[in-house]
């Protein structure tokens, strides 16, 4: 672990969390079961307000702990990123779920430090789930530990598939 990924502390993973925690439930608040949209147009809507929402104080929140760290967004190349600590965040994952109603939703926030992912936080309000993860550290899920399943094979396994997005 080189120098700057050595003071990424249990404390820095807390705060992260609870900037997640607080963008999740800014989208918590705006969230129906209910919600139907029957056109792109008031689709993209709901959309944007979503964006909107979560990312309220978030970017101030982070630039507060790592003044020196650049963003990017979820819509933004974030595979070749220069040195240098960099915040990827998607503050509103999932955002065609929530539009429609499901549950399957959160805010995500990584750090990167010179092309390496040191922490990483994502937040799902519904479920009431928090994933962490600390490079080197290993990865919870409301502070228990995860592990690598035990399955044998594919044929007891669950598989699940995303919703393509439609081209704008």
């Amino acid at each position: 672990m080189t120098e700057k990924t050595e003071d990424v502390t249990v404390e820095l993973l807390d705060q992260v969390a609870a900037i997640a925690t607080a963008a999740g439930e800014r989208l918590l608040a705006v969230y129906s079961t209910d919600s139907r949209p029957s056109t792109m147009a008031e689709l993209m809507e709901v959309a944007r307000r979503n964006e909107r929402v979560a990312s309220g104080g978030l970017e101030d929140a982070l630039h507060a702990l790592r003044p020196d760290a650049r963003f990017v967004g979820d819509e933004e190349e974030a595979s070749a990123l220069p040195d240098g600590e960099w915040w990827v965040v998607d503050d509103a994952e999932g955002s065609v779920n929530h539009v429609h109603g499901l549950a399957e939703w959160g805010v995500s926030i990584a750090l990167v430090v010179d092309g390496q992912p040191v922490l990483a936080v994502f937040r799902q309000p519904v479920a009431d789930l928090t994933y962490t993860a600390v490079r080197g550290r290993g990865a919870r899920v409301n502070g228990q530990p995860l592990a690598v399943s035990r399955k044998e094979g594919l044929t007891i396994a669950i598989v699940g598939t995303g919703q393509a997005e439609a081209a704008q």
